[in-house]
């Protein structure tokens, strides 16, 4: 019955905060909170999500990449009575029992497979199993006319003739680009990336020409070994390398510059 006497009142603002992404330590403690799998096999666990390309490390963190966030929703989306976190913990729990032969095998087994063959089938029969990894672009195959697929693979994101494997043809989600004249065969010298990220630069008909270089061409010759020049960059900016590993030619690209204004003031 007592009576209380407001004397101040505040107001404050707090945003929740995402949990923090999983370290390979941390998702290891994880998994053995929730029963899965065995220390045995977090390491496995954790290389084979690495190798099949659903997370990538940054710095220390695990982060899922754009294929693995696709697979996962997929995979939740459509076996949700398997991929969770208590049917894997039971599944666990089972395989024990077989292992002190409290359980059957073959019953474990044929259950299993009959819900699985059933999920899948369903799957088949609403056609959406495709739609995982591909989508109809308004692109058209260059070697046959017919539409071409956005792909997703573990390297990332692609285009495929939707005529496969009658066509083959693929391209890169990112167009090559052309940065000059191949100083071999006089054709197109792309600018390409590796599966890495590395930038590479090759001659359009590589197959044949089998040029490569770390850098743009500069269309001359090392005077030292005739190797192929071509202009790279480094800690103090541009510079022209030789090809040749063995070869240790190199000009400073502002140092020439200078040289040819010299030049052109004595002419002038």
């Amino acid at each position: 019955g007592e009576k209380l006497t407001l004397k101040d009142l505040k107001s404050e603002q707090k945003f929740t905060k995402p949990s923090p992404r999983y370290t390979e330590s941390s998702i290891n403690k994880a998994l053995e909170e929730k029963g899965i799998g065995r220390p045995a096999t977090y390491a496995q666990i954790i290389s084979t999500i690495l190798d099949r390309g659903y997370v990538e490390r940054q710095n220390k963190f695990l982060v899922p990449t754009e294929i693995g966030m696709i697979v996962n929703d997929f995979l939740v989306q459509n076996f949700p009575t398997i991929i969770n976190e208590d049917f894997t913990a039971q599944m666990e729990t089972k395989l024990d029992n077989i292992a002190s032969k409290k359980l059957e095998w073959k019953g474990v087994i044929s259950k299993f497979y009959n819900h699985l063959s059933k999920l899948i089938l369903d799957l088949r029969e609403k056609g959406i199993a495709g739609s995982l990894t591909a989508s109809v672009t308004d692109k058209v195959c260059d070697k046959c006319g017919a539409p071409m697929l956005l792909k997703n693979g573990r390297n990332g994101s692609f285009y495929a003739c939707s005529r496969y494997p009658e066509c083959k043809n693929t391209k890169p989600l990112v167009e090559d680009k052309v940065v000059g004249t191949c100083p071999k065969c006089g054709k197109n010298f792309l600018e390409k990336t590796s599966k890495r990220g590395t930038k590479y630069y090759a001659c359009e008909d590589y197959k044949n020409c089998k040029l490569m270089l770390w850098g743009i061409p500069t269309g001359e010759k090392c005077p030292d070994c005739g190797d192929y020049l071509y202009i790279t960059h480094g800690k103090h900016g541009k510079y022209i390398k030789c090809a040749n590993n063995d070869c240790k030619h190199i000009e400073n690209i502002k140092q020439s510059e200078n040289t040819e204004t010299k030049e052109e003031n004595k002419n002038e």
